[in-house]
């Protein structure tokens, strides 16, 4: 009678072993309340289950080749992500409930992949398509939880789903520029061995698990597994995993962060609708009620850093900003050397740089105005003049709010190089009142492709990409300067006001999973003509006062709105520089939306 059980008993202890390994494994990184019947030990029962009868209909063990690929995507799933997470939430609170639908996904699509590959077996018309969706998922699963490791051993953490939302807005040149910036060309020969590995071995499993098996491989089952039995447990078993997939896979990484970033655009596509009603409740409550007779300019840099400034930083030897370092020597630049990014990702900081929205109330995107909206309703000309790429289907915020301009130009093709903003400047007539905001191209990867060939370097440091960062900083420094001269010159210009959307680290870019705060030591400045400062002396006043003051550039519509001398019912007074009100406490000024204190900034410390 035992005889006619043994591969049964060997079956049910090889899912046993396998089980008690996994949920030790588990244990080892750190991930919480695996004891626990309703989060972990229910499962661990359904994981026994699925892999003993698994055996049973396939009559085969774990280690046979039919079980390949699932084995791949098991080892994968289970080892990589709790080991990752268990890791970055340091145990504590590395709840099984995170670990959950990688451990289910695993069993799911692994019993579904060994049905497959049995068929596959007994019927070879559909070999090569079996092998071709074994391959596949493996693949999937593979690049996935590879990703994700690379990224921990970067950034040391999960990858977010904010991280997500500039990766589906990035285009294939800009994927190009960051690779070519960040890889070395060993890494990328590295990274092109090891995607032809994966394929190949992908490729292998799919193939050898649908082969036929040697006479001496076959098993006998006891006979109650035959017939109606073996596929009522079949049927069961592609319902269950079915159903598991559906649930649990779409919560996995990346299917999960991509889901959460294509929200974020539908909530900002979304926000459109309301745009109508809240400019209606939109209110001047500023006694001139009209435009300032001239024009203001707000620049918005890209990727630049303070830290690489001179103007800055005075310890840098070579100066990587000469024209606005003599603006901060003669007096007419104000330089806020305490300005950080409200987010180190573009399209999340410019959310918040160019609305009402900020990190200090409960306003939402949905809920807010631009100050494009406000400039507007008091009568200005309103331009945004861009050298970036457009997002599919306008789902940045910032493009959201660029359609409120009057008079939209971009560069065509974009982007390029940074000059070009000026032909569009000049398209701007000279006898207008208007606000222009000037989106640049600036400091974003890859840095030697920001400037001309033969562009004088700035050697501020030895490393390769440091230097080409640095003459992309000085390169910036030249354009915002000639974009002053003609617009001092033909556009009776009255407030040039610049920022940075967020900073740069010189090791990791930027963006919140690998978040340092480099990445948001934003440079804002302001310059005020001559008439400016002879018609408004008390504002430039305040403005100069608050320089020293910390300044988050999410507060950057309160104050632009008191530049403009529009002052509305969106504004506050505690959040507008030009306010003797004006107040941002150290220990209450925020980043990364709220998610850091500015003062945990280890350069504040030095």
């Amino acid at each position: 009678m035992v005889k006619k059980w043994d591969f049964e008993i060997q079956a049910a202890a090889e899912a046993l072993l396998l089980q008690v390994t996994t949920f030790g494994w588990f244990y080892l990184c750190g991930i919480g309340r695996i004891l626990s019947w309703h989060n972990s030990m229910r499962d661990f029962a359904i994981g026994f289950a699925v892999l003993f009868f698994g055996q049973v209909v396939v009559k085969k063990h774990l280690l046979s080749k039919v079980w390949g690929p699932a084995g791949c995507i098991y080892l994968l799933m289970t080892g990589v992500y709790p080991y990752v997470i268990g890791t970055s939430l340091y145990g504590w609170h590395a709840d099984f409930d995170l670990v959950n639908p990688y451990y289910l996904s695993a069993l799911s699509v692994g019993i579904v992949l060994t049905l497959l590959a049995e068929a596959g077996k007994k019927n070879h018309k559909i070999r090569p398509v079996v092998t071709g969706i074994m391959a596949l998922s493996v693949m999937f699963f593979s690049v996935s939880a590879i990703s994700y490791m690379v990224y921990f051993f970067i950034y040391n953490n999960m990858f977010p789903a904010e991280d997500m939302i500039p990766v589906i807005m990035t285009s294939w040149q800009e994927t190009v520029g960051f690779m070519m910036t960040h890889f070395d060309t060993a890494r990328l020969a590295g990274l092109g061995l090891m995607a032809i590995l994966i394929i190949a071995y992908s490729l292998f499993l799919g193939w050898i698990s649908t082969g036929k098996d040697k006479e001496n491989q076959q098993v006998a089952l006891n006979p109650v597994w035959n017939g109606k039995v073996r596929k009522v447990i079949i049927i069961l078993l592609i319902i269950l995993a079915g159903l598991t997939i559906r649930r649990w896979v779409p919560r996995c990484y990346p299917l999960y962060e991509l889901k959460l970033a294509r929200q974020y655009q539908a909530n900002i596509i979304q926000a459109e609708k309301f745009h109508a009603d809240n400019y209606k409740k939109l209110q001047i409550t500023d006694k001139q009620v009209k435009p300032l007779q001239g024009t203001v300019i707000l620049i918005i840099g890209e990727s630049e850093s303070r830290d690489r400034m001179t103007a800055f930083n005075p310890e840098l030897k070579e100066d990587s900003t000469p024209w606005l370092s003599g603006m901060a020597k003669d007096n007419q630049a104000i330089l806020y050397k305490k300005a950080y990014s409200n987010f180190p990702a573009t399209a999340l900081a410019l959310e918040q740089v160019l609305t009402s929205e900020n990190q200090y109330g409960n306003q939402q995107f949905s809920d807010a105005v631009s100050i494009l909206d406000v400039a507007n309703k008091v009568g200005y000309e309103t331009w945004w003049l861009s050298n970036q790429n457009r997002t599919a289907n306008g789902t940045a915020a910032y493009e959201v709010v660029a359609e409120a301009a009057k008079h939209k130009l971009w560069t065509n093709p974009a982007p390029q190089d940074d000059k070009a903003l000026l032909d569009l400047l000049k398209k701007v007539p000279k006898d207008g009142n208007n606000f222009m905001i000037i989106h640049m191209y600036g400091s974003h990867t890859r840095y030697m492709d920001r400037y001309p060939a033969g562009y004088p370097e700035v050697h501020n440091s030895t490393k390769a990409n440091v230097v080409q960062y640095d003459t992309s900083v000085k390169y910036t420094d030249e354009i915002m300067g000639r974009i002053f001269d003609y617009a001092e010159k033909n556009l009776n210009l009255k407030a040039l006001i610049y920022t940075s959307d967020h900073g740069e680290d010189m090791a990791n870019g930027h963006g919140e999973g690998g978040f340092t705060f480099a990445m948001v030591h934003t440079p804002v400045f302001f310059w005020f003509s001559p008439e400016y400062r002879k018609d408004y002396p008390q504002l430039v006043s305040n403005v100069e006062k608050h320089k020293d003051d910390f300044f988050t550039n999410d507060l950057m519509f309160d104050s632009l709105s008191g530049i403009l001398l529009a002052g509305n019912n969106y504004q506050q007074a505690q959040y507008d520089i030009t306010d003797d009100k004006y107040s941002l406490p150290a220990d209450k000024a925020l980043t990364v939306h709220g998610k850091h204190k500015v003062m945990e900034d280890p350069a504040l410390k030095k």
